[in-house]
């Protein structure tokens, strides 16, 4: 029987953040897609995480980026504990915040998906922003859904500052069964 618990859960017409710790294995059923922009926060653990064509290993403190349409899941790792926060909004959500500005786009870092391997310092910063968009809801003082897009532009501020260089593009296979599926996939 799959044990998991739900710290927090909530999601506005537009917005939805889910913290969850799994102790026991969970493997998404089928590959997802969505019309929404997400963000996925390694917490603790490890967890494979396939995109588009490739398998990914991210590990705690990696931050996920997936656009549109983008095709993605996520499977056990060898160790299947896990902690994860993950977001996922629409555009209209922050359509009356100021997202281009100071020639800035905060919604052009989701092109191709991506994965920022973050330093100490630089999970502290999200997991922070993180932590206070989950307090902001699950307190919901006077001006709560402001606060957590003003959080979310933060957030996305801070992904757009993060040095390009840093992308974590050349991802290696963890074996040659992850390889081979990935060619298979790029081929079809």
């Amino acid at each position: 029987m799959e044990q998991y618990q739900i710290d927090f859960q909530h999601s506005f017409d537009s917005f939805f953040i889910e913290r969850v710790k799994r102790t026991e294995s969970f493997n998404m059923t089928a590959n997802d897609c969505h019309d929404v922009y997400e963000i996925y926060y390694m917490l603790s653990g490890e967890r494979y995480y396939f995109i588009k064509n490739r398998n990914y290993l991210v590990r705690k403190g990696d931050l996920v980026i997936i656009n549109f349409h983008e095709l993605h899941k996520t499977s056990d790792a060898p160790n299947v504990v896990h902690e994860r926060i993950l977001i996922n909004f629409r555009p209209k959500f922050l359509k009356d915040m100021p997202i281009k500005k100071d020639g800035v786009d905060l919604l052009s870092c989701f092109g191709p998906s991506r994965i920022l391997r973050l330093t100490l310092e630089e999970q502290h910063v999200v997991e922070t922003l993180l932590k206070k968009m989950i307090k902001e809801e699950h307190c919901r003082p006077i001006g709560y859904v402001l606060h957590v897009k003003v959080l979310l532009i933060e957030l996305l501020l801070f992904i757009a500052r993060y040095n390009s260089d840093q992308w974590e593009c050349n991802f290696t296979f963890q074996n040659a069964l992850h390889k081979k599926i990935s060619e298979i996939v790029f081929y079809l």
